[in-house]
C-alpha cells in the first residue's frame, strides 16, 4: 500500500480508502470474530445497560458486514437474563433491534422502580447476618404475644398500651397525652402553687 499512497489520486473515495486501510491493518478474520462475539453475547450478571452497550459496540465493529435485523433481535432476546424484561420482550415480539432495546430498557426501568432500585441478587445466595438476627429477634415477640404478656413489663394480663409501668401513660386528655414529662412537671407546679 505504501507505493499506492504516494500516487496522487489513488484514493478516489472515502469508502475505498477505508477498505484499503482495513485490508492492510486489520486481521483477516476480524469480521468473523466480531460476528461470533455478537452471536455468543449474553447478559449474564451484567446490567441490561452494559449488555446493550456491548451489543452496540460489536454491531458497530461489524459495520462492513452487518447482520440482519431478525438475527440481531433473536440474539438480543435470547441473551437477556430470564425475568420480567425477557418475558415482556417475548410478549411484544419486536421487529427491529432498536425496538427490542427500547422495550427492554423501559421494562427494566419499571422493574427497578417497583423494587426500589435494589440490585439483582442471585437466588443461590443465603440470608445475610442481619436478616438472620431479625428473624431470631421476632421469635420471642411471637411467643410473648401468644402467651398474652406485655411487651413493656413482661407481665401477663395486659398489653403495653395499658401497662401500669408505661412512662407515656398519662391522662386521657389529648392535649397532654404525648407529654409525660410536662404532665409530671405541671403536677408538681400545681402542688407547689407555682403555676401562673
Amino acid at each position: 500500500m505504501a507505493r499506492e499512497t504516494a500516487t496522487p489520486g489513488y484514493f478516489t473515495s472515502w469508502s475505498f480508502m477505508e477498505q484499503e486501510l482495513r485490508s492492510t491493518f486489520l486481521l483477516a478474520n476480524v469480521a468473523y470474530r466480531h460476528r461470533s462475539s455478537f452471536l455468543r453475547c449474553k447478559q449474564g450478571k451484567r446490567s441490561l445497560q452494559d449488555y446493550v452497550m456491548e451489543l452496540h459496540n460489536l454491531e458497530a465493529a461489524m459495520a462492513g458486514a452487518p447482520l440482519s435485523e431478525d438475527v440481531k433481535v433473536t440474539v438480543f432476546m435470547d441473551g437477556v437474563r430470564t425475568g420480567p424484561v425477557r418475558t415482556e420482550l417475548f410478549r411484544r415480539q419486536p421487529k427491529t433491534f432498536n425496538e427490542a432495546v427500547h422495550i427492554a430498557m423501559l421494562e427494566d426501568h419499571c422493574v427497578r422502580s417497583a423494587q426500589g432500585h435494589t440490585p439483582h441478587v442471585e437466588a443461590n445466595e443465603g440470608p445475610t447476618p442481619m436478616e438472620i438476627s431479625l428473624a431470631e429477634s421476632a421469635r420471642p415477640q411471637k411467643t410473648q404475644r401468644a402467651s398474652g404478656r406485655c411487651f413493656g413489663c413482661n407481665q401477663p394480663g395486659h398489653f403495653r398500651r395499658n401497662c401500669p409501668t408505661n412512662p407515656w401513660k398519662g391522662p386521657r386528655d389529648k392535649k397532654y397525652a404525648a407529654r409525660p414529662a410536662l404532665n409530671s412537671l405541671e403536677a408538681t407546679e400545681s402542688e407547689n402553687g407555682d403555676s401562673q
